[in-house]
């Protein structure tokens, strides 16, 4: 096996021992142990601390723009690959049309919305 596999196999077993990775894992045991419509999540969610929902919608945009990109689907998640692309799509053209009421040029505007600083994920300030 080359080094780069190995670092790869290493890196792959090691997320598993991370505390997000095991997050994702209580968060998937939620979804499948029929949780309802995950309303008593989203109650939770908005019970946190402001500064924490902020840091927590950067999370779930992080989650969004993951499941935008993916390379792998089928027919049990090709739609959340196409409603993710759908939603960064239309954050896009928002920032767009914010960057030309800021009087950009449309040619700036679009040049603009398509920066990384548009992506939802990093365009949203830690307080």
């Amino acid at each position: 096996m080359s080094n780069n596999n190995r670092d790869n196999l290493e890196r792959y077993f090691a997320v598993e021992e991370t505390e997000g990775f095991k997050a994702a894992r209580k968060l998937e045991d939620f979804v499948n142990g029929g949780s309802g419509d995950g309303q008593d999540f989203v109650e939770g969610f908005l019970r946190m601390h402001n500064t924490l929902q902020q840091s927590t919608m950067g999370l779930m945009f992080k989650c969004v723009e993951a499941m935008a990109a993916v390379d792998y689907v089928d027919g049990r998640n090709q739609a959340s690959k196409e409603t993710a692309q759908r939603v960064l799509a239309g954050y896009r053209e928002q920032m767009r049309l914010k960057f030309l009421a800021e009087d950009c040029s449309e040619s700036k505007a679009k040049e603009y919305s398509e920066m990384e600083m548009t992506i939802p994920s990093r365009s949203l300030p830690f307080i």
